[in-house]
């Protein structure tokens, strides 16, 4: 089924839901921009990329990967051509929405002052959450309700142009590490063409930044008065402007998480969990030296649409030594409701478990190699381009914030869907960075 005719039968549901009529959109975009803006803190990623209106739910465009070359010449020669390449890319727009229903009771009474406005603004405020949360977490190789993260979409152009922006810290933290690893990612990316501008990351790894230069009095910065002390704005490289690491534009994003010990969301009623082996076996490109030989427990937790479901553990611990790494060969036979899986993996010789990566599931069986390339219970650092003479990141946006509303059922309730249809659309992967494995003071593992 194309996209055009997902679009259609999504129409035919919603009017059905709205007693058979043509279901008409009210916008409320003024309010979903002051949802925006109004917290400010809370939606750093979604205010830092420009809204672009589409016309189709799927954007399609030329992307050129090469300007090609000029040369000189002379008075009667003959231009010779650029060489340059192009690229066709493809982006399609995501559906977010919220369902809201009132009590016709409270419509009545006066329990509290305009009621549907206050359930606008959170619907407002939850569809904001979860596309500011998609920004750093979504994957549609997974769930294929989601659009692409902005991460995702870095690794995956990388990839595809054989280009190279990320930085692996190996498990260090950026109080210990953070000079190197600032001049470095931005080293790779300037290489690339892109100047790093803004920074964003969880609040623990943001806290360890601070710490790394508390006491350089180099930085931009402000002062807090009181306890609070110097705050750093920005970082400055030799490759970039300062990299904004701080304030309502850039540094610690509240939904932009570390890997944590996984709390399934689900019932093993509700998601079966899956039965897998860890077998340790030779590589000759494995990460695991001679400092993590030692022994690993795993463990496998099933995602399903709706969430996380209970996982199972290996029976007894990988025992590993230099040089090899471990094949998980998952089983499940509920496969058609598991759209992927959480692993976590101890560090060595230890007993507390936190997630490792995210995969997708593959049918009734999955294979995963892990060669210690992705570190449990780290986390990443996003490091942008953004700039106003070169688009290189934007937000597409097919429908602006919408309010439906629905006929009224059997039940008493005033009921209306807040929907947002759209997408991040990194133009330009090389030109942004990640710095990977990144660990952060004082984390518990024990």
């Amino acid at each position: 089924m194309s996209l055009e005719q997902e679009y259609a039968e999504l129409k035919k549901s919603l009017d059905l839901l709205s007693g058979g009529h043509t279901i008409q959109r009210q916008d409320i975009d003024i309010g979903f921009k002051r949802v925006l803006t109004v917290s400010e803190q809370d939606f750093k990623g979604m205010n830092n990329l420009k809204k672009q209106a589409i016309l189709n739910p799927t954007k399609e465009y030329l992307k050129i990967t090469s300007p090609g070359k000029a040369n000189p010449m002379g008075k009667y020669d003959k231009l010779k051509p650029s060489n340059a390449t192009y690229e066709h890319r493809s982006r399609t727009t995501k559906i977010i929405s919220s369902l809201r229903e009132i009590s016709f009771i409270d419509l009545e009474g006066d329990v509290v002052d305009d009621l549907t406005t206050s359930e606008i603004e959170m619907g407002l405020l939850a569809v904001a959450e979860n596309c500011e949360e998609q920004l750093y977490n979504g994957n549609s190789d997974i769930n294929p309700l989601e659009y692409d993260s902005i991460l995702k979409q870095i690794k995956d152009g990388c990839k595809k142009s054989g280009l190279n922006s990320t930085l692996d810290l190996r498990g260090d933290t950026m109080s210990s590490a953070g000079d190197r690893a600032l001049n470095d990612i931005a080293s790779k990316v300037y290489k690339n063409g892109g100047w790093l501008t803004h920074s964003l990351m969880p609040t623990e790894i943001a806290t360890d930044v601070q710490s790394l230069i508390t006491d350089r009095i180099r930085f931009e910065g402000k002062e807090k008065g009181g306890a609070g002390g110097y705050v750093a704005l920005s970082y400055p490289t030799t490759f970039s402007d300062p990299i904004l690491i701080s304030g309502k534009n850039a540094g610690g994003a509240k939904m932009f998480k570390m890997k944590d010990v996984v709390i399934p969301t689900l019932s093993s009623t509700e998601l079966t969990a899956p039965t897998f082996t860890a077998i340790p076996e030779a590589s000759t490109d494995s990460l695991f030296g001679n400092s993590d030989a030692g022994d690993y427990i795993y463990q496998v937790f099933p995602i399903g649409v709706d969430g996380i479901g209970v996982g199972s553990t290996i029976s007894s611990p990988v025992i590993l030594q230099k040089g090899q790494q471990v094949k998980l060969a998952i089983s499940n036979a509920n496969c058609l409701e598991t759209i992927g899986y959480v692993i976590a993996r101890s560090q060595k010789d230890g007993s507390i478990l936190k997630e490792m990566i995210k995969i997708k599931c593959d049918g009734a069986t999955t294979t995963f190699i892990d060669k210690n390339e992705d570190l449990p219970g780290t986390g990443e650092i996003l490091l942008l381009t953004l700039s106003n003479s070169f688009q290189r990141i934007r937000w597409l946006q097919f429908i602006p914030a919408g309010k439906y509303d629905f006929f009224v059922t059997d039940t008493l309730t005033k009921r209306f869907g807040i929907v947002v249809v759209g997408t991040p659309d990194v133009i330009a992967p090389a030109h942004h960075g990640i710095i990977k494995n990144v660990s952060y003071s004082n984390a518990l593992w024990s």
